[in-house]
Formats: C-alpha cells, sequence, structure tokens
C-alpha cells in the first residue's frame, strides 16, 4: 500500500468516526442536560445578583444621601449606573432611579421576587431613618405581549441556552431556584420548542469536520489520476461524488432542533425535499462551489483534440463548450429565480433596511453560485484560448447575438438576449486576460468580471422580483378584499374588548346614566376622555340612552318607534358577532366605514332602573392622523402591517375616496380606468405603479407602490458588487498561490492593488466620518425640531392652566383631554407630570396601562429640571429596545411656579432618524463606489504610464544580441525610470562598442583555428596521396606487368582524396556564406512532419513517433532553414544510435505561455559529460567523418530566429534536444 492510499484509509477513517461522534452526541445528551445547565446558570447568577442588591444597599445606609437636597443627586448618579432604587417615605414614593420599571406602589416586603408589568425582579430593601430604600434587580422580562421591541428575554447577565417560563408554583414540570439562604424563590418551566441545542451546535461541528475530511479525500483522489490521459473521467465522477455528499449531509448531518433556525426553517425557503431551506442550499453552492475548484484545477484539454488534425473537431470541440456554459448559466438563474420565487423575502435589495442575517445568506449563496460558474469558465476559456483567435471569437459571438436578437424579438422577452450577451462579454474579458498575460486573468480584468457579473445579477434580480411583486400584490389585493366586504379593523377590535368590562363597571358612567336630565352630551363626552381616546381619534362616536319603553326619533324617517326594538332589529339585520367581545358587534352596512356598535347593559336586575347604552363608532373617511406606534402593536399585528409596507391603499365607492391609507395621495374622485367586475388592471401613473381592482360595480380598489428608482438599483449593484469582491477575491488570491510560494504580483498590479487599496481606505474612512457626521446633524436638526414642537405645545397648554395654583387628580380628564387635542395638532405623543414627577395625563395612555413604562418622570430628566433648574431638556430614552429623543420642559403659572412638566417623547423621530441614516448610506455607498470604479481607471492608466517604460526596457532588454545593432529608448522623464533608461541606453553603446572588439577578436580566433582546422583536414588527405604518388613512381621505375592496374588503383584513392579536399572546401565555404534568412510565418507542424515522414521513408529500420497538441502553430522563421533545423538534428539522433540497438525516436511538439517547444529525443549512446560543453562548437564533432559544422549552423539559425536550443543527456540511454520558438502572434 502505498503513502497516498494509507493516509486517503487514515482520512476515511477518522471522518466515519467524527460522524458516529456526532451521532452520539445528538441523540445521547437530550434537552435535559441543557436544561440542567441552564437552571444551575440561572440558580447561580440569582444568587450573585441577590448579593449584589445586598451589597449596593449596604453602601447606601446613609441618611444624608437621602435628605430633600441631595436624594435627587444620588438618585441620578445611580441611574447612570443602571441601579433601580425606589426611596420611599411613609410608603410613599418619593425618589427612583429609573422610570421604566412600573412600581407606583410600596411591592409586598416579604417576598425575595416580585412580578411587575413588565417582568419578574429580586427586590431587597432597607431602612434608613425614616426612608426605606428598595433595590430591584431584573430576571426576566415578561410583557402582555411581545414584538420586535418587546421580547420576554432574561437580563443580560443570565448566559443560558434556554429561555424558560418563571412562575410561583411548584410541579413535576418545573424546576424549583432558591434564594441565597436555601428557601424556595421561584419555578423553571421548559418547553421543547423552538430550541437550538449546544449539543445540537456540537453534533453539527462534527457533521461539518467529517464532510470536510470527505471532500479533501475526494480532492486527494483527482489529485493522484490528474496525469492520467482519462483524468477527465474522474471530474464527472468527483460531480456524482460531492453532489451525493450534498444529498447525504442535508439528510443526515442537519440536527432536528436547527429547523426552528431561520437558515434551516422552510418558513424563510421551501422548493423541495432537496432544497427544503436555505442551509441545504447553502451547503449545496458550497459543495458545487468545490467541484468548480476541482474542474478548473484537474480539467484538460481533451485528447482527441490534440491528435485529430481536423478543423471540424476545432469547431466542435469550441462549440460544446460555448454549450456547456450557457446551460451553466440557465442552470444558475434558474437557481436564482427559485430563490426568488420560494422565499418570504425579496433577493434583491432595492434598500439598506432589507440586509438582515436571512439576506446575508441569501446573498452568499447567489455569489458561490455564480463564482462556481466563473471559475468553470475561466478553464475552459484556458482550454479554449489555442485554438481560437479573437477574430473567430468576435465572429462566433455575433452569431451568437444575432440569434439570441432573434428569438428575444419573437418572444417579447429581453432575457434571452441578455444571458449570451453577458456570457460573451466575459468571455472576451477572460480570454483577452489569458492571451496577454501568462499568469492569467489580471487584477483589472478581476474588477471588470466582478462589476459584470454584479450588473447582470442585478438584472435578472429586479426581473424575478418584479414578477414576483405583481403575483403577490394581486393576492394582497385579494386579501384586502376580503378584509373590508365586513371592513375591519383589528386593533379597534382589541381595544373594544378591553375596554368592555371596564364600561360595564365604570360607577361614575352608571351616574351619569341614572341622572334623570340623562345629559348624552356629557355622557358622549366622558367616554372620550376616559375610552375612547388616542388611536379612536380615527373614529367618531355617537351614543343613545335607553331604557324599556323609551322611545327614539327617527329623523331620517320622521318616526317614533321603540329604541330597544329598534336597536335590536339593526343588530339582527346588520351586526355580526365580534369574537373577543360580548358588548360591541360590527356593522355591515356597506357605506365604505368601519362602524362598530355596542350594546352594554347595566342594572338588569332592577326593571326601575334598569338602563342600556348604544354605541355606534364609525371610522372617519379619509383618516390621516398621528400613526399607531409599532411598540404597541403585537407580533402578529406588525407582521401583518409588514405585507403593507411601502404600499399605499385606497377605496372607492362609487367614484368617491372613501378610505386611504400611506403615503400616495389620491384624488378625491376616481380617476383610474375602468375596468370590468372582478378583473384586475396595472396601470403606471407619476412614478407609480398601480394595481386596480374592481371589486364590484360600484367598489374599486387600489393598491399602489412607487416604481424602483435607479438610485435603489444601484444601491443593490453596491451590495453584490462588494460581497463579489470580497468573496472572489479570497478565492482569486487563494488559486493564484503556488504551492510553498507566496502570491506573484507584477509591479503594475502592485500599483493597481496599492492605488485602489489606499482609495478604498481614504473613501471608507470619509464615508463612516460622512455618516456619523450627518447622524449627529439630523439628531441636532431633530432636537431643534423637537424643541421648536414642544414649545409650541408649551404655549398652548400655558393658555388653558396659566390661571391655575397648582396641577392634581382632579383635573385628570380635562388634563387628558387637552393632551389628547394637541397631540393631534402637533402630531405627537404627550405627557404631563405633576411638580413631583408623577404622571397626571398622557396623550398614550396604553404605554403605561399595559406596564411598559412606570409612571415616573425620567430620573435625569427631572433632576435636569428640578435641582439644576433647566428650561429645556432633551436626551435619548428607551423602552424595551425602542430608542427615541424625549424632550421636557417646566410650566409655569401666572406667579411664576411651576405647576408641572410637559414631555413629548417623540417615537417616529427613531424612525425617521433610521430612514435617514439609511438613505445617506444608500448615497454613500453608491457614491463611492462610482469614486472606486473612477480609482480604478485611474491606477491602470497611471500603472501603465508608470511601467510603459519599464516594459519597453524589458523588452528591449529581452531583444539585445551581442551580434546585431541594438535601439536606444527615448525618454524624456528626469526621473528614476529616465536614470535607468540612461544606463541602458550607456549600456547599449558599450555593448556595441564590446561587440565590436569580441567580433574582431573571434575573427581572429575564428580565422586561427579555421586555419588550423583547415591545415588539420588538409593534410589529411595529403598523406594518402603522397603516399599514392610515390608508389606509383615506385611502381613504375620497376616496370611491372600490371602497372595499368597500379595506376588504376592510385588514380582511384587520389580522386577521393580530391573529393575530400573538395567536400572541405564546400563545407568550409557555406559555413563562411550563412545566407540571408527569408522569415514569414510558417506552420511549423507541418514541417515537423514532413521532415518525419521523409525520413520514416529512408530509415525503415527505425521507429519513429510524432506527438503534437494542435494540427498548426506558427512561428516566424525562413521554411528552408526549419527544414535544414529538423534534418540536421533528427540525422544526429539517427547516426548516434548503436548497430546492436533497436532505434527509437520520439518527437513531440508542445505549445507553453506563446511558446513552441520542439523536443526530438533517440536512445542511443548519449553524449560524454567531457564533450558536452563542445557540442555546438563549429569544429567540433563526435563522429568519425564530418567536420562538426552542423549544429553550429542548427544554433546559429535558431538563436537568429528568436529561439533557443539545448539538450539533456545520459550516457547510453540517449539524447533529447530541445527545438524553442516564440509563437507567431497576429497582431
Amino acid at each position: 500500500m502505498s503513502r497516498q492510499q494509507h493516509k486517503i484509509i487514515t482520512l476515511l477513517l477518522v471522518a466515519i468516526a467524527l460522524y458516529l461522534l456526532g451521532r452520539i452526541v445528538e441523540h445521547q445528551f437530550d434537552h435535559e442536560y441543557t436544561h440542567d445547565a441552564d437552571s444551575y446558570s440561572i440558580q447561580l447568577t440569582i444568587k450573585d445578583k441577590q448579593n449584589e442588591l445586598i451589597q449596593s444597599l449596604a453602601g447606601l445606609n446613609d441618611s444624608s444621601k437621602w435628605n430633600e437636597h441631595n436624594r435627587w443627586i444620588t438618585m441620578d448618579s445611580l441611574a447612570k449606573k443602571d441601579q433601580l432604587l425606589y426611596l420611599y417615605e411613609d410608603s410613599t414614593l418619593i425618589a427612583w432611579s429609573t422610570h421604566i420599571v412600573p412600581i407606583n406602589k410600596v411591592v409586598a416586603k416579604s417576598a425575595s421576587v416580585i412580578q411587575l408589568a413588565n417582568g419578574w425582579y429580586l427586590q431587597h430593601r432597607i431602612n434608613v431613618g425614616r426612608y426605606e430604600l428598595l433595590a430591584i434587580s431584573l430576571i426576566k422580562k415578561q410583557y402582555e405581549y411581545q414584538n420586535k421591541f418587546l421580547n420576554n428575554d432574561f437580563a443580560d447577565d443570565f448566559t443560558i441556552t434556554h429561555n424558560p417560563d418563571i412562575s410561583l408554583i411548584q410541579s413535576e414540570n418545573t424546576v424549583p431556584i432558591y434564594d441565597i439562604n436555601d428557601n424556595y424563590l421561584l419555578s423553571l418551566h421548559y418547553s421543547y420548542h423552538q430550541i437550538t441545542s449546544p449539543t445540537s451546535i456540537a453534533a453539527f461541528a462534527l457533521y461539518l469536520l467529517c464532510f470536510s475530511l470527505l471532500i479533501a479525500i475526494g480532492i486527494k483522489v483527482l489529485d493522484n489520476f490528474k496525469n492520467r490521459a482519462w483524468s477527465n473521467h474522474f471530474l464527472i465522477g468527483s460531480l456524482v461524488f460531492f453532489v451525493g455528499l450534498w444529498l447525504v449531509f442535508i439528510n443526515f448531518a442537519i440536527p432536528k432542533d436547527f429547523s426552528y433556525h431561520p437558515l434551516f426553517s422552510p418558513v424563510v425557503f421551501a422548493f423541495s425535499d432537496w432544497l427544503s431551506s436555505l442551509g441545504s442550499l447553502l451547503m449545496f453552492s458550497l459543495f458545487i462551489l468545490i467541484f468548480a475548484y476541482c474542474f478548473y484545477r484537474y480539467y484538460k484539454t481533451p485528447a482527441f483534440l490534440l491528435y485529430k488534425q481536423s478543423r471540424i473537431s476545432k469547431y466542435l470541440f469550441i462549440a460544446t463548450q460555448f454549450v456547456l456554459l450557457l446551460i451553466l448559466f440557465l442552470a444558475a438563474d434558474k437557481l436564482l429565480a427559485i430563490i426568488v420565487n420560494n422565499s418570504s423575502q425579496a433577493a434583491v435589495f432595492f434598500n439598506i433596511t432589507d440586509l438582515n442575517s436571512i439576506a446575508l445568506y441569501k446573498l452568499i449563496i447567489i455569489c458561490l453560485l455564480y463564482i462556481s460558474v466563473l471559475f468553470i469558465f475561466e478553464r475552459i476559456i484556458v482550454a479554449i484560448k489555442s485554438h481560437l483567435s479573437r477574430k473567430e471569437y468576435l465572429i462566433i459571438a455575433g452569431i451568437f447575438i444575432f440569434i439570441a436578437l432573434i428569438t428575444s424579438l419573437i418572444t417579447q422577452n429581453f432575457l434571452l438576449l441578455i444571458h449570451p450577451v453577458v456570457l460573451l462579454v466575459i468571455g472576451f474579458i477572460l480570454l483577452t486576460a489569458q492571451r496577454n498575460n501568462s499568469n492569467g486573468i489580471t487584477y483589472s480584468s478581476f474588477i471588470w468580471v466582478i462589476f459584470i457579473t454584479s450588473f447582470y445579477l442585478v438584472i435578472l434580480l429586479y426581473h424575478y422580483n418584479l414578477d414576483k411583486e405583481k403575483d403577490s400584490r394581486e393576492l394582497l389585493i385579494e386579501n384586502l378584499s376580503f378584509q373590508l366586504t365586513r371592513e375591519s379593523d383589528p386593533i379597534a377590535e382589541m381595544y373594544l374588548s378591553d375596554i368592555e368590562e371596564k364600561l360595564k363597571s365604570d360607577e361614575q358612567l352608571i351616574k351619569l346614566l341614572l341622572d334623570n336630565e340623562n345629559n348624552e352630551e356629557l355622557i358622549n363626552s366622558y367616554l372620550e376622555k376616559n375610552y375612547f381616546y388616542g388611536y379612536w381619534k380615527r373614529y367618531n362616536l355617537e351614543i343613545v340612552v335607553c331604557w324599556e319603553s323609551a322611545p327614539l326619533y327617527l329623523e331620517s324617517e320622521d318616526i317614533t318607534t321603540n329604541c330597544y326594538q329598534y336597536f335590536d332589529e339593526l343588530i339582527t339585520k346588520q351586526g355580526k358577532t365580534l369574537e373577543s367581545c360580548d358588548y360591541f358587534y360590527f356593522l355591515d352596512n356597506d357605506n365604505g366605514q368601519i362602524t362598530y356598535f355596542g350594546k352594554i347593559p347595566y342594572l338588569q336586575d332592577d326593571p326601575n332602573k334598569e338602563t342600556t347604552l348604544y354605541c355606534e363608532i364609525n371610522s372617519t373617511p379619509i383618516f390621516s392622523g398621528l400613526g399607531y406606534p409599532e411598540l404597541l402593536q403585537n407580533q402578529s399585528e406588525q407582521i401583518n402591517n409588514a405585507l403593507y409596507k411601502n404600499y399605499s391603499f385606497a377605496k372607492f365607492i362609487d367614484n368617491k375616496l372613501v378610505k386611504q391609507l400611506g403615503p400616495y395621495r389620491y384624488s378625491i374622485n376616481n380617476t383610474f380606468p375602468q375596468t370590468e367586475s372582478g378583473s384586475k388592471l396595472f396601470f403606471h401613473n407619476e412614478n407609480t405603479v398601480h394595481l386596480i381592482y374592481q371589486l364590484n360595480e360600484d367598489t374599486v380598489l387600489v393598491l399602489s407602490r412607487p416604481e424602483i428608482k435607479i438610485i435603489y438599483l444601484l444601491m443593490s449593484f453596491s451590495v453584490y458588487a462588494l460581497l463579489f469582491f470580497l468573496l472572489t477575491a479570497i478565492i482569486f488570491f487563494i488559486t493564484r498561490t503556488h504551492k510553498n510560494s507566496a502570491v506573484n504580483f507584477s509591479i503594475q498590479e502592485k500599483i493597481q492593488i496599492t492605488f485602489v487599496s489606499l482609495m478604498v481606505v481614504i473613501l471608507l474612512a470619509i464615508g463612516i466620518s460622512s455618516v456619523f457626521y450627518s447622524i449627529h446633524q439630523f439628531k441636532q436638526k431633530n432636537n431643534q425640531m423637537l424643541s421648536q414642537r414642544i414649545k409650541s405645545v408649551l404655549q398652548e397648554m400655558e393658555q388653558k392652566i396659566v390661571n391655575e395654583q397648582e396641577l392634581d387628580y382632579s383635573m385628570h380628564d380635562y388634563l387628558q383631554y387637552l393632551l389628547q387635542k394637541f397631540s393631534n395638532v402637533f402630531y405627537s405623543d404627550i405627557n404631563l407630570y405633576n411638580t413631583n414627577g408623577r404622571l397626571l395625563a398622557t396623550s398614550r395612555p396604553e404605554v403605561y396601562q399595559q406596564g411598559l413604562s412606570g409612571q415616573m418622570m425620567n430620573t435625569h430628566a427631572f433632576y435636569q429640571l428640578t435641582n439644576l433648574q433647566k428650561a429645556e431638556y432633551i436626551h435619548e430614552e428607551y423602552i424595551g429596545t425602542l430608542h427615541f429623543t424625549s424632550a421636557y420642559v417646566p410650566i409655569y403659572n401666572y406667579e411664576g411656579n411651576v405647576l408641572a412638566y410637559l414631555n413629548l417623547p417623540y417615537f417616529v423621530g427613531n424612525n425617521e432618524l433610521k430612514s435617514e441614516i439609511y438613505s445617506l448610506i444608500v448615497a454613500v455607498i453608491n457614491a463611492y463606489l462610482l469614486f472606486v470604479l473612477f480609482a480604478i481607471g485611474v491606477a491602470v492608466f497611471i500603472s501603465r504610464r508608470i511601467t510603459r517604460p519599464l516594459f519597453l526596457i524589458q523588452d528591449r532588454l529581452a531583444q539585445i544580441r551581442i551580434d546585431k545593432l541594438n535601439q536606444k529608448i527615448n525618454y524624456k522623464g528626469n526621473d528614476e525610470i529616465g536614470n535607468l533608461v540612461k544606463e541602458y541606453n550607456r549600456m547599449v553603446d558599450e555593448i556595441s562598442e564590446s561587440a565590436e572588439k569580441l567580433a574582431k577578436s573571434e575573427r581572429e580566433m575564428a580565422w586561427r583555428e579555421m586555419a588550423k582546422q583547415i591545415a588539420h583536414e588538409i593534410k589529411n588527405p595529403l598523406t594518402p596521396m603522397k603516399l599514392s604518388v610515390q608508389y606509383l613512381t615506385k611502381a613504375w621505375e620497376n616496370n611491372p606487368e600490371d602497372f595499368d592496374s597500379y595506376l588504376e588503383r592510385v588514380s582511384k584513392t587520389l580522386i577521393e582524396q580530391i573529393d575530400q579536399l573538395h567536400t572541405i572546401a564546400n563545407e568550409f565555404s557555406n559555413f563562411a556564406k550563412m545566407p540571408q534568412a527569408k522569415r514569414t510565418k510558417v506552420d511549423i507542424i507541418e514541417k515537423l512532419i514532413n521532415t518525419t515522414a521523409l525520413f520514416e521513408k529512408s530509415e525503415p529500420d527505425m521507429h519513429f513517433s510524432l506527438n503534437t497538441e494542435a494540427t498548426k502553430r506558427f512561428v516566424f522563421a525562413d521554411p528552408d532553414q526549419l527544414v535544414s533545423i529538423f534534418n540536421n538534428v533528427i540525422k544526429n539522433a539517427v547516426q548516434s544510435i548503436p548497430a546492436n540497438r533497436e532505434g527509437i525516436i520520439k518527437i513531440t511538439a508542445t505549445s507553453v505561455e506563446s511558446q513552441i517547444t520542439i523536443a526530438i529525443s533517440d536512445n542511443g549512446k548519449g553524449i560524454s559529460n567531457d564533450v558536452m560543453s563542445k557540442i555546438f562548437m563549429p569544429n567540433f564533432t563526435t563522429k568519425s567523418s564530418g567536420m562538426g559544422l552542423g549544429l553550429a549552423i542548427v544554433k546559429n539559425i535558431v538563436v537568429n530566429s528568436g529561439g533557443e536550443i539545448w539538450f539533456k543527456t545520459t550516457e547510453d540511454i540517449g539524447t533529447t534536444f530541445y527545438i524553442q520558438f516564440p509563437a507567431y502572434e497576429e497582431d
């Protein structure tokens, strides 16, 4: 077993162990385990809080701190520390450190834990002289209802996982908690829903580690087979493997508890069993990204394309790749449509308020999907770049776009055009980057791809979301039509449910009803002041008081009838029972208004005093007044209202406006196009899209929404571009990082990255500063506006109460009436506190009735206005998690004495501030994104300007030849680059001078060597010639009979030696001539194939193999000289093979980074080390014959053509000669 296999098996075993451990953790450690841990933590925290209460009161056991002069100074300092302290004198609350807790009277002294209107608290008290100090500490908030501002959570100092309920009753299903004296304190009750336990999180972490190891195993297997000829087949297997892992993961590695988390909740997103949540979709995108990375890393150009010499196969391959890319784009687009159509929230962000955790998940999923596509895209571009010129690419692009244009015009679907256009534009950028840069995609190309992809995404998402919004709006208007069939008001019905029992038992109201005068106007005023205020200002109240025999005059019909009989018939015919009410009904009178009718009987046991109060409550037509704060809406109401966020609504009856809601101002008369009953019509007008629903002949509903502005599309583009940049930058740098080395950037890229990064940092700093400065300015403006508003209210109030000596609770009704009146005038809530800081009246009593706040004045404000005598105090307050601005001023009477303190809590200002901040952030991001785009353009321009001389120097240095005239660089700048250019030009002059000297020296040496060689070569044939002549002379002297045969042999020898001298003379003559090369564009593969074919015929005993990765490769050289090069090298290879060995000549042609390399290998005897350095010398040879000029001539030709030649050899194994030429470039 190999080491690699051993590692894979080890990883597999560890992965299995991790998965089994995760299953054990998930199923063996149930909720009881975490409940025990939480209960223990709560127990310890409560004891700590009790000790803190005791210690804090011990430090305040000094009566001098609580005298009339110091008590508010002490309370103000305690309020800054968030300590909850109350000071009583004779059981009367006289000072407090917080107004949030509704603790308006002395609570039970014996209990250590108390339940107040807004939560559970620990308490501890001590006596300090005649005072009593009460300190409390929050255990858990507990409101009557919950919303985004009000949550029933434990205090921040409790570190627990679950959120148990608290009660004072012990049972089998509760966990008891004890105080510091081990006395029973309270009970905890745990529920088993909406919990993601720590054990589930731990199990999930183990599953993630397990699947990470399995992914690593898959990548290692691919890495092992990357050099195989059929390695691409493993990519198909890896896709199946990763998809299989994903299916196993979503079915067996997601704990059940996670279904309560928004990421894994089908409420947020659900499409199918496989894509049942955003979590499963996120895992899918991660696995696809991993496969895309493997494809990018291991995909190879198919072998059939490398060896076949067919143009058809090339274009078929390229077409297949483009179709594959188009399918990938369409698949990603389909997933995008699935995300939009099956989500409860949009995936295109027209407002920064849309951004939340769920939105971030969707952003990441979408970006990962398209990054995966880009990974595959770039790898395919790498595969086809050597087979496709720019001209061919543009032709193919034109054909694709033409077909797409015709198709989109026929189908009227512009998306059919944008898909191939974006695909081809990105492809052109990647192809250009790959051709111009040896390291692949450049920094500027990377930025452009991000922007184009982000732009493409925004267009798609805008289109998909518009389609979804239209469908949703049609459903919304249908729901509205159902609701308006009975014109219901859920908030009003909630209040009717709350007040009907109070109306039934109100003693003061009963006295007014039994009054002999029976003043209905007085009763109506009493009801408006005590019950129908605040929210009810959008309704008109009419009452009738009846008894059994009371007559009722109907003015419209001019008749008198029995009161009971008339109203009972009205309820029978038109009334509909309200689920939450016993005495109120909804009247279905079809008048375009919401009408509720109340029948409240009194003293039914006494026939002489029996009385019934009838109340008719009609909504005000086209009401527009003080909005109902979100603080007082429960979660379901907020969710329902959120459906209609950004919409305006109108209802027309008989073409007259009877109701409208939202910011859009409708005309009094219906000016919208008429449609058939039951039909719907979208209508564009005044930058607003209206949905008109003709409910029936008389009733028209209109649901309107503003058109999406360009700035909001830019906002969405900014969000995607920034996230794309962050994610792709990380992956881009990783893929460019070589193993065990740092990321390599060119100087140009370094300048661009540095410049853009510096600009981004500067703009980010300016942007953050701008946002904070604008927030500060807005708060100041908001405070000034609030100051002016409270002064206006103050003037109105002083006119009404300036003559009063003091204000007390006997004036409550009148004061409440004034505050509600001014509240509607000044569009603000108003509170009034007496001189002791206790609430006298309020325009929003619900806040105090629901226990959201205590009826005491804010401690800081009271201290500032009383002790420090401030004329006005404005600061931030909070209820739950809702923060708002609140203003306080004192009210004086005509004698200059303080009557009360006026307070304006500006709830709406918080939303206005958020809206202002969000709008500012959108503007800043969009503006700065344009700045970044500009900075990138400037960076590219500057970097090219700076590096252009460097590239020129690099190019000239690469072209420097000692055997020709080298060009100088003309650069006028007097800077560092100018100095470098001067040095280069000086070096060129020195090289030219040195070249002349060297050439002269080499010529002299060459002629000396040549003379020696010529002398040596001439001597070789002269010796046999001399011997032959001497032999012939001697034979002539001996006068042999066969002299003719002697003469013939000597003549033959002399002729052979003379031919040898002639050959030597020709070789030296050719070497001296080296005719001028006629260079042109030549197909080097064709020449290589022809030369090999000739040798295959002339050397039948040799085995030749030719392997080229492409059918054509062009270089700039002399065609005849190329043939001479190949002839010479191949001939040497043939001659190097011993006679007793089967000759194998392997010839390969490869193309790497714009260089074409020819390798010619033989299995001959090789070259010894001592002669390797002399192999290209003109007069050196290892053969028994020849002048040794062949390889010298070959090298001369190759070098003069801009190429290189070198060799690798092993003695008795063989030699490989490498000949490299630069590839021919069209431009």
